[in-house]
């Protein structure tokens, strides 16, 4: 966690700063949804294991990589199980999680 902090703060520090993607962006607000902002956001929690396939960086980068060090090793095994899950639903080998909503 401390190279992930490391690592963003790095890119700060150089500039490397990107805009919030609209669906982050406030939606609370009189006149946001007329900009886009929160649009096709999609909350986790309504979601089979509370996770979705939804870029939060506004680009293809990761700041946090798990190891296979102590509980993160449980972690890692948890982060791949769901990256191999959505790239099997980007090449079409499964279904796209449905919200419980």
């Amino acid at each position: 966690v401390v190279k992930a902090i490391d690592s963003a703060l790095g890119d700060v520090r150089s500039g490397k700063t990107l805009p919030v993607p609209d669906h982050l962006k406030d939606s609370h607000y009189s006149g946001a949804k007329q900009l886009g902002h929160g649009a096709g956001y999609k909350y986790s929690h309504d979601f089979p294991g509370h996770f979705v396939p939804q870029d939060y960086l506004g680009a293809d980068k990761r700041f946090y990589e798990p190891t296979e060090q102590g509980v993160e090793k449980k972690i890692k095994a948890r982060v791949d199980y769901w990256r191999e899950h959505f790239a099997k639903i980007d090449r079409g080998q499964a279904k796209q999680p449905q919200s419980s909503e």
